[in-house]
Parts: structure tokens; C-alpha cells; sequence
């Protein structure tokens, strides 16, 4: 298909030859800092360029936070229990 050999073409290994580059994770923006009324949403978001893409996971202090490995955590219905660091 056409269509594969344009996908194959922009990916980096393919072009290389089988090498592609290697960018480490740079954070090009933080989470900022939330406050939230009760039963409020919390939003966090991180933005990351890194080659291959970013793999994300959340924490609450030195927890993982299961089902959280996106670049935004959503915390809804917020209750005093959810304060802490992420």
C-alpha cells in the first residue's frame, strides 16, 4: 500500500536505517498548582517532548496512582483525602 510505505518513510528508524534518534525526556511544562473547592475537579497536565514518546505515570506523594499514566490527571468529585502532593 501507499499508504504504508508514506508511514514506513516518516518513521525515523526506517529513514535511518534502522537507527532513530534518542531524545530523553525534557518537561516543556509543569503541572501547576491546584486548589479545589469540595466536590470540585482537580486538573494536572505535563507536557513532555522526548523520542520515543513519553511514558507517563502519577503519583500521590510516593504512590503510584492506579490507571493514571497519561499526561493529565483528572481528579473529580474531590474530597479532603485527595489533598497531597502529585
Amino acid at each position: 500500500h501507499d499508504a504504508d510505505i508514506i508511514h514506513r518513510y516518516r518513521d525515523p528508524a526506517y529513514v535511518l536505517g534502522g537507527w532513530a534518534p534518542v531524545l530523553a525526556p525534557l518537561v516543556l511544562t509543569e503541572p501547576a498548582i491546584v486548589s479545589v473547592e469540595k466536590g470540585g475537579t482537580a486538573t494536572f497536565e505535563v507536557k513532555v517532548a522526548a523520542i520515543p514518546d513519553a511514558q507517563y505515570q502519577w503519583y500521590k506523594g510516593q504512590t503510584p496512582l492506579k490507571n493514571a499514566t497519561e499526561a493529565a490527571l483528572t481528579i473529580s468529585n474531590v474530597q479532603a483525602a485527595d489533598a497531597g502532593t502529585y
